[in-house]
Order: structure tokens, then sequence, then C-alpha cells
């Protein structure tokens, strides 16, 4: 019973303890709620304008931060202009978005900003201007009389759009060919030029495509009776050209696929073990064939038989014959192939007695060293020659003397016997 006692007074405490809290938390509600109802009655119009500023000025708070921290913007900056007048409509165009337009600038930064923009012959036209403010729109001035060709850039514009090739009958082609053309006229048109529905810009544009192409645009003129301008040509070009396009993509892939189910080269459908087996056979037969082939190269006279040897050839039976025929005929001078040179040739090697790159059945060293041996026997049968020659003369001299001595001697003997 103690335990149940205590435990009960704990309980009956906690809850005074909580009334108690409650209590006082409803007294300070019920105060605030006492104050703001005699705030709103005694100014009542004040109280619900700075309400509504305070929720809108909140409400702009925070879109603004949640676009800030959604969206980061990259930083602009100013393209610089070299001199060149087909660009300078493009910087204007900038710079004055950017720099020209903004008050938060003064007329010393804008200039700052303008001279760091500029190079090459710009730089150099305001170069020596001081960089003040009052300086700014003079320079500025300068810059649009001096660069401000807008009739100039039409016309070379013109003269490139001519010069432009024909494009050929495929989408490829064609859509090149639009895609500069659409440029130059868009560039013609910021310079002020009109693209009207004159017949010069329907010959100008329809030359640059094929007849299939023009003839489309001309049928379109003709269904509706008018001239068409130049955005209308463009229009139907474009459609023309994806269309064109549609085709081809649908063509290839038709074809990739008739390719794919239907292989050009029957061994693609096989398996690839049988590819690899019937690779060797065919690596195999070919060494064949060309072994073969060789010993058939080497076994054949030039002059096409195959029953005699080159060297024991009837036909020609020297080798200067055979040389002439072989360069008549631009044979090897190893094989007697025509498939390839002398000094290609890998089926015979190099002639074994001078080592040049021919048959040794057209070699010159066997005639070269029977002529030697010739020259030297001639040599020697002149030298003979020579010698018995001499020995003759020189034994017709002694019988003559003897003759001569003889006859002396008989004179003598006569004188002798007459005395």
């Amino acid at each position: 019973m103690t335990d149940l006692d205590k435990f009960l007074n704990e309980g009956a405490i906690s809850t005074e303890l909580k009334a108690v809290q409650w209590a006082s938390r409803l007294r300070y509600r019920q105060r605030e709620l006492d104050r703001q109802s005699s705030l709103i009655q005694a100014k009542p119009s004040m109280s619900a304008t700075s309400s509504v500023n305070s929720e809108e000025i909140d409400d702009i708070t925070v879109s603004r931060r949640f676009m800030e921290n959604k969206l980061r913007l990259p930083q602009l900056e100013v393209p610089a202009f070299h001199g060149n007048f087909k660009d300078y409509p493009t910087f204007w165009t900038t710079f004055n978005s950017i720099i020209h337009s903004n008050p938060q600038l003064s007329s010393t930064d804008k200039f700052l900003f303008l001279k760091q923009a500029l190079k090459g012959s710009a730089a150099t036209l305001i170069g020596t201007m001081p960089v003040i403010g009052e300086n700014y729109e003079k320079a500025i001035k300068l810059l649009d009389k001096r660069f401000n060709k807008s009739g100039c850039i039409a016309d070379l514009l013109i003269t490139e759009l001519e010069r432009l090739p024909r494009a050929h009958d495929n989408a490829s082609s064609c859509r090149t060919t639009l895609t500069k053309i659409t440029e130059k006229l868009t560039h013609i048109e910021c310079s002020g030029v009109p693209l009207d529905n004159g017949r010069m810009w329907r010959r100008l544009i329809l030359s640059k495509f094929p007849d299939s192409m023009s003839e489309k645009v001309l049928c379109k003129e003709e269904e509706q009776g008018r001239n068409f301008s130049a955005d209308e040509i463009v229009d139907i070009l474009e459609r023309a050209i994806a269309m064109k396009e549609t085709i081809s993509l649908t063509t290839e892939a038709f074809q990739d696929r008739f390719s794919m189910n239907h292989p050009s080269h029957p061994s693609q459908s096989r398996p690839m073990l049988y590819r690899e087996t019937q690779m060797k056979q065919n690596r195999e037969g070919s060494h064949n064939f060309s072994s073969q082939n060789k010993c058939k190269q080497r076994s054949s006279c030039i002059c096409g038989s195959h029953g005699h040897s080159v060297a024991q050839c009837p036909v020609f039976p020297t080798p200067e014959t055979r040389r002439s025929e072989a360069a008549k005929r631009k044979l090897c001078w190893k094989c007697f192939n025509t498939s390839h040179k002398s000094s290609d040739c890998k089926v015979l090697k190099s002639c074994p007695k001078c080592n040049k790159d021919h048959h040794s059945a057209l070699c010159f060293a066997d005639l070269v060293q029977v002529v030697l041996l010739d020259n030297r026997a001639s040599h020697s049968r002149d030298q003979l020659t020579k010698a018995l020659i001499l020995q003759g003369q020189g034994h017709r001299r002694t019988q003559n003397l003897s003759i001569r001595n003889r006859t002396s001697d008989r004179q003598m003997l006569k004188n002798s016997t007459c005395l």
C-alpha cells in the first residue's frame, strides 16, 4: 500500500505541474491576442499596407535568391575588332549592348573598354586620342565613319554568293550549299539590302542547286501564279532537302540490313572453324601452286619449249640472240617470265659466271674468253709467220751469197787457166 500511495502522489504532482504550465501558456497567448487586436483597431489601414508591402518584398527577395542560385549566367566579353569592315556590325552590336548603353559606366570607362577592344588598324585610328570622357563620342563617330560600310558588305557578300560552287545531286552536298546560302542571305539582309521577290535572287539561289531541286521551286511558283521571295525559296529548298535526307537515311539503313541478312561472300555465313580451315588450305594450295609455277618457269626455254634447256635452244643458239629476244618480249633475264624484272626475280639466282642479273645462257663471259684465246692464237700465228718470213728471207740471202761466191770462184779459175 505504501508503494501504491507513493506512485499516486507522484502522478498527482506531475499532473498539477502540467496544468499550471498550460494555464500560464494560455494566459500569455491571451495577452498577445489582446495586444494585436488593439493595434489592429487603432491603425487598420497602416497595418494592412505594411503587411502587404512586407509580403511583396519577401516574395521578391525569395524569387531573386532562387533565380541567383538556379542560374549562373556567363560573363559577356567584348569581342576584339581588328579593322575588318565585315566584322564591324557584329562588333558594334555587342559593344553597344554591353558597354555603350550601360548607364553605370562613365564616358571615360567606356573609352577605356573601347581602346581595349580595338586592334590593328582600328586601334591605330584612335591611338593618339587622349583617354578622357569628352573624346569618347568623337572616337565612336570616327570609327562609325571609317568602318561602317553596309553597302560594301552587301556587294561583297553577293559576290561570294555568286562564286559558290553548284551542289551535287545528293543530300549532303545540297545541305552544305543551303547552309552557306542562308548564312550569306541573313548577313545581306542585316546590312540593309531587302530580299524581295526579284528575279535576281531567284536566279542566284536556284543556280547553286541541281535541276531536280530548282524544278520543285518553279513548279510551286507556277501553281500559285506568283514569284516567291528569297525566304520562300529557301523554305521550299529546306523541305526538299529534308525529304532527300530522309530518303537517303532510309536507303542506307535498308542496304545495311540487307547486307547483314545477305552477305556478299558465302564464307562470311560459315562457322569460324570452317573459315580458318579453308584459309589454311588456301594458303597451302597457293604455296604448292607457286612451287609448281617456279618449276614450270625453270623448265621453260626462252622460245617457250620444255623439251630442251636454254643453253641448247636451236632457235636462239647464241647469247646475243637470246638477249635480243628477251628484250623484245620484255622478259625476265633469269626465268623468262613477264610478271617481274630481273632485279626482282625470286625464282633463280644471279649468273654463276659473272654474278649478274641474267641466266647463264645469256652470259658473255665464255664468249669473251673464246675471243681472247682466238686473239692470242692469231697473234701467235702472226708472230710465227713473221719469223718464218724472216727466216726465209735470210735463207735466200745465204743462197744468193753462196751463188755469188761460186760464180766468182769460177771466173777466177777461168782467168788463171787462160794465163
